[in-house]
């Protein structure tokens, strides 16, 4: 009997070089097949009100309209998640559902930390940065505190027997007639675009706050460190669950964004504030895609198959050297198609469509890149961040329970900090506390928690909420994913093209974990939620931290949220970024960004090195 499991990481590693090649291009088949099959739309309606200014035309705007100029309301602020599964199986599921296994119960028995497993090689540096990227991506908005959902707490329950009140997600705001009987929707109160709104902010009057509209510049303090609100915290643009990690990469690219905005300064003396600061924060966005493509991602799937993918999403599989003319001549030809589409239908009166069917499509994809594609592709959906990819990346086991601040100098551990202990105000003292090229050698000298079962940070299994009480992260990230309606996990596997488990066996060889896992869930294999299957697949490609279900959207989403940009796109250009604000989205990366704000971490970091490794 054949493997559930997919088989291109067999390939790649039976056939060696050639099996590389031929598994990135199983990977590429089965892209075209999601975004075939695995998009759709939540929105009713679109807003034809919206006018793109002369100044949008050429630079992100706050709230996330104009990116596409077709459809100018496209992803931005308030718009909806949309799907990966067909809307049919997207229904919440009702309360008696909700609470079936028991929540808290699954996250008492197969999310607590036993032991603290770690991912060998990477550092903990890239648990802050999917965290600082998610910001930028995703946000429910506050949830609704009337009427929460209410968890039974049993006998034996550290907490006593009482109730978890959890609060429902925030309602969507936008429904009208016209949704009556489709699914909840719910809306993305961040742009959905990968436009560093976490540091930028997502509307005009925020991100005006930020800045110091001297020099295209965001306002840092006389010492350069980020300058704090009212509440006590750093003034960003997204400052909600607030911890050290966020911190540090928030100070890093803001002070990227001054760096970028005195260089085309001193090169375009041209320029007023407003265009260094639109064209500073393109430069910015664009850097921080790239080290997630290039860098984060090719760390923590550390494999041949994945490096090759990641790199030609970005440079095409020519590589770096090759993009400008190749991109350049697919430009002409693609330019000179029109032209052969125009004498066709004139000559034969025949549809030709040669132009569209090559430019922003799989070929020049795979050829040259998606970035600095020809134009942007929405694949007949419009662009948004879905409820799948929100799930997929519920990733709270990377979390360390405490952190060693260590000297550079000489390894020797200063302090030992509790992960509460670095939370909200505290993490504002950690950072004037300790000296900061300190603190980013500890975290990059740490490993982080491995993707997996029974290695769920302890702090977020007991956290107390005012008004609220008690509250197990644990518990609601299974709750959210059935409030919304995300399928469990076999019927996400059939939905998104793979192969559905026929037993508990299948995701682990751990006996005690496999019995564990059928008496908490009655053992129908069916009831298994989504991210317990997720982080109990045991059969994993080389190098991955997490295994092919995540992997299967990652896939789509990965790719998507380039492809459908116009600013990674058609707009990746020159005369949009300027040559000098292009020159240094292509010639810097993670390591050079660190190593320009603190060179004195460069006995432990080099040049060229992966920054996202162990130091």
């Amino acid at each position: 009997m054949s493997s559930i499991w997919v088989t291109w990481p067999t390939v790649a590693k039976v056939l060696g070089s050639t099996g590389v090649l031929i598994a990135v291009l199983m990977l590429a088949e089965t892209r075209g097949n999601l975004l075939e099959n695995n998009l759709f739309d939540t929105e009713t309606a679109v807003d034809a009100t919206i006018v793109c200014d002369q100044r949008s035309l050429g630079a992100r705007t706050a709230n996330g309209t104009c990116n596409s100029l077709e459809q100018p309301d496209m992803g931005m602020v308030g718009k909806r998640f949309g799907r990966n599964v067909p809307l049919a199986n997207s229904f919440a599921e009702d309360d008696v559902q909700l609470l079936t296994p028991n929540p808290r119960e699954i996250s008492r028995e197969l999310f607590t930390r036993e032991e603290f497993k770690s991912i060998p090689g990477a550092n903990y540096l890239t648990t802050s940065w999917i965290q600082f990227m998610i910001h930028d991506w995703v946000s429910h908005g506050e949830t609704d505190r009337s009427n929460p959902i209410q968890v039974p707490i049993s006998a034996d329950d550290p907490w006593g027997s009482d109730t978890m009140y959890v609060t429902r997600s925030r309602k969507d705001t936008t429904r009208t007639d016209a949704d009556a009987g489709s699914p909840a929707s719910y809306q993305n109160i961040n742009t959905h675009w990968w436009d560093g709104s976490q540091v930028y902010g997502n509307n005009l009057a925020a991100a005006n706050s930020l800045r110091s509209f001297e020099g295209g510049s965001l306002t840092v303090t006389a010492d350069n460190r980020l300058p704090l609100g009212d509440n006590g915290l750093p003034l960003v643009g997204r400052s909600e669950n607030w911890w050290l990690g966020l911190e540090m990469l928030h100070h890093l690219f803001v002070m990227e964004h001054n760096a970028i905005a005195d260089h085309l300064a001193a090169s375009y003396p041209e320029m007023n504030d407003e265009e260094l600061y639109d064209k500073a924060r393109l430069v910015n966005a664009a850097l921080m895609a790239k080290i997630h493509t290039v860098e984060w991602t090719t760390t923590i799937l550390n494999n041949k198959v994945l490096d090759t993918a990641m790199n030609s999403n970005w440079y095409g599989l020519l590589g770096e050297e090759s993009q400008a003319p190749m991109q350049k001549a697919l430009r002409n030809l693609i330019k000179n198609l029109g032209y052969v589409d125009w004498l066709v239908r004139i000559t034969t009166g025949k549809q030709s469509n040669l132009k569209d069917g090559i430019g922003g499509g799989s070929a020049e994809h795979a050829i040259s890149g998606i970035v600095g594609a020809s134009k942007a592709a929405y694949n007949d959906v419009p662009f948004a961040f879905t409820e799948e990819f929100v799930s997929i990346y519920r990733m709270h086991t990377l979390l360390r329970d405490d952190l060693a601040i260590k000297s550079r100098d000489d390894q020797t551990t200063l302090a030992t900090i509790a992960l509460a202990d670095s939370r909200n105000e505290d993490s504002v003292a950690i950072m004037q506390d300790y000296d900061i090229a300190d603190i980013w050698y500890s975290f990059a000298s740490q490993e982080p928690g491995a993707l997996t079962l029974n290695n769920y940070p302890s702090v977020l299994q007991n956290l107390s909420i005012p008004m609220i009480g008690n509250i197990d992260l644990g518990a609601v990230d299974i709750i959210r994913d059935r409030e919304r309606g995300v399928p469990r996990y076999n019927e996400f596997r059939r939905l998104i093209g793979l192969n559905p488990i026929t037993k508990f066996e299948d995701l682990s060889s751990d006996a005690a974990l496999v019995e564990k896992m059928k008496r908490l869930y009655s053992n129908d294999i069916e009831q298994i939620d989504l991210l317990v299957g997720s982080l109990a697949e045991t059969v994993r490609p080389d190098g991955f931290i997490f295994g092919e279900t995540t992997f299967q959207l990652f896939i789509l989403m990965a790719s998507r949220r380039l492809m459908a940009d116009r600013f990674y796109t058609e707009d990746f250009t020159e005369e949009t970024y300027s040559p000098e604000g292009l020159n240094w989205v292509q010639s810097n990366d993670f390591t050079d960004i660190i190593l320009r704000h603190f060179p004195e971490v460069g006995e432990h970091l080099q040049a060229g090195d992966n920054a996202f490794l162990l130091w």
